[in-house]
């Protein structure tokens, strides 16, 4: 399987969850937060396709092709 993100989309993402991280923890450590939101993400999914953030984590948006 394999995922590809762009630099610009993973900052937006890092900085959507480091702002998510300091509202709940106090700490501004989205890096962490995101890499164990991806990891049990991509170990759920035996699936191809987008890989969304969402309110709770991520969610992966199956490929229609």
């Amino acid at each position: 399987m394999r995922w590809d993100v762009s630099d610009a989309e993973l900052s937006k993402i890092l900085y959507d969850y480091s702002k998510d991280a300091k509202a709940a923890t106090g700490s501004s450590d989205g890096g962490a937060l995101l890499t164990v939101h991806i990891e049990e993400t991509l170990r759920t999914t035996t699936t191809s396709g987008a890989l969304e953030k969402t309110r709770n984590g991520f969610a992966v948006e199956p490929s229609t092709t």
